[in-house]
């Protein structure tokens, strides 16, 4: 006969893995919303109960921003993006919510935004790198500066994933700077594909979990 605790601990047991369960579901339904390029779709997920149940309300509005930006809606992006900056977040949090305003307030033209989060980003003083990188990103964009073209150039050939990707965005903005549109579109291209491999390389990654979960039923 079995005893209330041990009764207790198999349904806190069966609680935890309902949990995990569910956040494997939402996490993987956010992925292949996200390779689809199934936008409205993924917003509407955000506001259902799985996701309100089982994904923090920061996470959930990260993953908002992302879909607004995705579609090249920077109203409702930057929206997210205000909401998350006034909201009480740990210190990680925080930082992943300064990181993103930053780019987006660039892209948006918002260039004192973009300053004032940049200031923050190198306050932090924890990876130089990232925030050479951010300054470099804050001159191109904001002061149209062309000075580290040369630099990245050579240093494009190495590059690999996020890195390349943002070289790539970089070097073409650079020759727009300088009034080089067809070097410019080269580059731009090069990123479009890079881009375009990797939501299939997602989608395909998805597919095969997929079928790897139906054939282990």
């Amino acid at each position: 006969m079995s005893t209330p605790m041990q009764i207790t601990l198999i349904l806190v047991i069966v609680l935890i893995l309902i949990d995990f369960i569910m956040r494997r579901v939402a996490s993987d339904r956010i992925t292949r919303y996200f390779a689809q390029g199934s936008y409205d779709e993924l917003l509407k997920f955000m506001d259902s109960f799985i996701a309100k149940m089982y994904l923090h309300p920061f996470n959930r509005d990260f993953v908002r921003m992302n879909a607004y930006i995705a579609k090249g809606d920077d109203k409702h992006a930057l929206e997210v993006c205000d909401r998350l900056l006034n909201a009480r977040l740990n210190k990680k949090q925080r930082a992943a919510a300064e990181d993103k305003a930053f780019t987006l307030y660039l892209d948006a033209g918002k260039y004192r935004d973009a300053k004032k989060m940049l200031k923050l980003i190198e306050a932090r003083d924890e990876n130089e790198a990232y925030e050479k990188s951010c300054r470099q990103m804050y001159e191109i964009i904001a002061n149209r500066s062309s000075v580290y073209l040369d630099d990245m150039l050579e240093e494009l050939p190495d590059a690999k994933g996020e890195r390349k990707a943002q070289l790539l965005s970089l070097i073409a903005l650079q020759y727009g700077n300088r009034g080089q549109q067809t070097k410019a579109k080269i580059y731009t291209g090069m990123l479009e594909d890079m881009a375009k491999e990797g939501l299939k390389a997602m989608a395909e990654k998805k597919a095969e979990q997929d079928g790897t979960k139906a054939a282990e039923k």
